[in-house]
């Protein structure tokens, strides 16, 4: 007995397309957006407008300190985000009105993941920024919630920055003592989430508003109050990347479902239609 080899076709509207050709448009939908994004239109949340609409109103030479729990992992992961973040505020104003950044990581993997996104960013190359003058990047501090207090409370903590110059040395570290001398927090993506709330009861408990570049959820108790925006995982981080007109991956990710999404819908409205065009037909 041979066994037939036809291949089910399924009617969509005037075409008559098989499984495997159906399978053929999806991968297509799926592939091609990584080499020429559709740039489909995507609705920020209103999350992710709060977040860019802090960043967009901060005044000239406002200090910002970042609370990260990042690690490689999330330097891979979420580098484009980050990427996006630090150069809307690197591009609101020139130097030397420009905004200063103070990163602390209380990641194992110390301050060099960090390090590796202001160098992707490039900062430096586009923007002017100047090590110890613009920027400064600590090395990782232990303790959890209680190094958090520690460096809301002392943010001289460290005697030397990342590449060991005395922090004595640092302009940007003139007149920094505490939380107090600092305008705005930002929570770099982290890898647990109790992290969130944390930062929002140290820092934003000690009057900082924060904004957070990782999650909304842990920051829920807290938003509206201390905690002024937020980008809602990696579509959050595809909304910002967007609309400040940086796309990365979690953009070029968020195209790719869209894609597939609309091919699948308008697949399955062709096949509607026509079946009950078909119905109508064999009713007459």
């Amino acid at each position: 007995m041979v066994e037939s080899t036809t291949e089910k076709m399924t009617i969509i509207g005037p075409l008559k397309l098989s499984e495997r050709q159906m399978a053929v448009i999806l991968l297509a939908l799926t592939f091609i957006p990584v080499f020429f994004p559709f740039g489909l239109p995507m609705l920020p949340s209103q999350f992710t407008k709060d977040f860019y609409n802090v960043i967009q109103g901060l005044p000239k030479g406002t200090k910002v300190a970042f609370a990260g729990l990042f690690s490689y992992r999330r330097f891979v992961q979420n580098q484009d985000a980050v990427r996006a973040i630090l150069r809307h505020m690197a591009r609101l104003y020139p130097k030397p009105d420009n905004i200063k950044m103070i990163f602390y990581n209380f990641f194992s993997e110390g301050g060099m993941p960090i390090y590796n996104n202001i160098k992707y960013a490039r900062l430096e190359e586009d923007f002017g920024y100047v090590n110890g003058v613009d920027y400064v990047v600590f090395d990782f501090l232990a303790g959890d919630e209680a190094a958090l207090s520690t460096v809301a409370s002392n943010m001289r903590v460290f005697s030397t920055d990342l590449q060991g110059k005395s922090i004595d040395t640092l302009p940007i570290m003139n007149g920094i003592r505490t939380l107090a001398d600092v305008q705005l927090g930002c929570m770099l993506p982290y890898e647990v989430l109790t992290f969130g709330e944390q930062v929002a009861r140290q820092w934003g408990g000690r009057g900082l508003k924060l904004i957070d570049g990782s999650n909304y959820a842990p920051v829920v108790s807290y938003y509206g109050t201390s905690v002024l925006g937020a980008l809602d995982a990696d579509r959050g981080m595809a909304e910002y990347e967007v609309l400040v007109g940086i796309p990365g991956s979690e953009a070029g990710k968020m195209d790719i479902r869209n894609s597939v999404g609309l091919g699948i819908m308008v697949l399955a409205t062709l096949a509607i239609v026509n079946s009950l065009t078909t119905k109508n037909k064999k009713k007459e």
